[in-house]
């Protein structure tokens, strides 16, 4: 994790951001593994209220190294202050740019839903269910409060 000199600011204000936000959604299916999932879009839905009130903003950057694709995201406040975390996977198969893509999206996906503490959730199951965890890379963002 990478972060700025002082993260009082950000921290102060990542904490609000956390307290008032809400699962995102469940819109999607994944048909490999028979489950439901909040893409992205409803992700950033989800956090994008809270981002604006607490002066926040997120940028997410993809790179690559050899067979890996990454995203860096950096959350940034108002008053200068970041905190940033990356994330790589290797990328196989046939159609290599299809996979990168995929990848890129679902780092940026469970990045985002780390660092902001929120998760899928079903319309009919309103209960936000804390003790389930985020996602296979959660462990990723030990700064994220789960």
């Amino acid at each position: 994790m990478n972060t700025s000199e002082s993260i009082k600011e950000i921290a102060t204000a990542l904490s609000a951001a956390q307290g008032s936000l809400q699962d995102a959604t469940k819109n999607a299916k994944n048909p490999h593994f028979k489950s439901d999932y909040a893409d992205l879009s409803h992700v950033l839905e989800a956090i994008r209220p809270a981002l604006k009130a607490q002066n926040l903003s997120v940028v997410q950057l993809p790179f690559s190294s050899g067979t890996r694709v990454g995203v860096t995201t950096r959350i940034m406040h108002s008053s200068g202050e970041f905190i940033e975390e990356s994330i790589d996977l290797e990328v196989e198969g046939r159609n290599l740019a299809q996979a990168a893509g995929s990848h890129i999206t679902y780092l940026r996906r469970y990045s985002l839903a780390s660092i902001f503490a929120i998760h899928g959730r079903n319309l009919i199951r309103l209960l936000r269910l804390l003790s389930e965890p985020i996602g296979p890379l959660a462990y990723s963002f030990p700064w994220a409060i789960i």
